[in-house]
């Protein structure tokens, strides 16, 4: 059973008189190599990021690496999960293109923490925020990470609030970020005291569950929508017997470290014409131990 415990490039940004459909395609392949820096680009002219980004895609088409799954959440068509993981090695984040089937994950036990390893390719064109979608072939499961592997990988990437995480400026209470001011990177993950977050039912739709937490900076998000596929999965077992979750946010309160993992949604709008990338929690990892009802595919 596994225990518990995506963005490396931050405040980073290409300027200049570089043309825009080149800063985009100059951020999304910056992502997929981490020894090319976003500052690097910067004071490059046109010409000599065409030819650098020309190199990049020769030497990335097609790489073969292995990823820690940090995030495994659900979609509304239940036949199909989003999966993102971390590369130990350089901190990259990456998204597997197409989505993995559900049956597929449950089968072989795919859950946060196992290691995949295949061949990864940047999706042509890939637009921030959503820089981290990779292309895969032959991938494998190589089975779980241990507990401190899986830990180092998320701290390592950890960031103490989610403004410093997404690099942006967030007014109170504001969940979506505008499509205008779309962050470099679409995953991120958060460090939390884990006396500072609450699972709750959702105030209008008992079938979803939501979000309280206060980052280090002292921000506050009331009812961020829940992702993560245990954590849904557990509370869909328990509603009929429980009208909260005191159980699980006890030994949420007890453990001694944190991990949020926050991802953006595509582009949504909302009725009263809110339209931005939503903020959604991912993954909720605590350290030193994982509350068992939330990281496995059985009741």
């Amino acid at each position: 059973m596994l225990r518990n415990g995506d963005c490396p490039y931050r405040k980073t940004s290409v300027r200049g008189d570089i043309p825009r459909v080149l800063q985009s395609r100059a951020l999304a392949l910056m992502h997929a190599v981490r020894y090319i820096s976003l500052e690097q680009a910067s004071g490059q002219s046109a010409r000599a990021l065409r030819a650098l980004t020309d190199t990049v895609d020769r030497r990335r088409e097609l790489v073969k690496s292995k990823i820690i799954v940090t995030d495994l959440t659900r979609f509304r068509k239940l036949d199909k999960v989003c999966t993102a993981g971390i590369i130990p090695s350089t901190g990259q984040c990456v998204r597997p293109m197409p989505y993995l089937e559900t049956a597929v994950c449950e089968k072989l036990s795919i859950l946060p923490g196992a290691i995949l390893e295949g061949d990864f390719s940047p999706v042509p064109d890939a637009q921030r925020p959503h820089v981290e979608d990779m292309f895969h072939k032959n991938l494998m499961f190589l089975g779980p990470a241990g507990s401190a592997d899986f830990r180092n990988v998320l701290a390592r990437d950890a960031r103490p609030s989610v403004e410093e995480a997404f690099s942006v400026d967030l007014d109170r209470g504001q969940k979506h970020i505008p499509p205008e001011q779309a962050p470099a990177c679409s995953i991120v993950t958060v460090a939390i005291a884990p006396g500072n977050l609450e699972v709750v039912a959702d105030r209008y739709d008992e079938t979803k569950i939501k979000l309280i937490f206060t980052d280090q900076a002292g921000q506050s998000f009331r009812f961020i929508a829940i992702t993560d596929l245990g954590f849904f999965r557990y509370a869909e077992a328990h509603r009929a017997t429980s009208d909260d979750f005191t159980e699980l946010n006890n030994h949420i309160g007890a453990q001694g470290e944190l991990f949020l993992r926050l991802g953006l949604g595509r582009v949504h709008e909302t009725s009263d014409g809110r339209k931005g990338y939503w903020i959604q929690a991912n993954g909720i990892y605590t350290f030193p131990q994982y509350f068992p009802g939330t990281r496995s595919y059985g009741n």
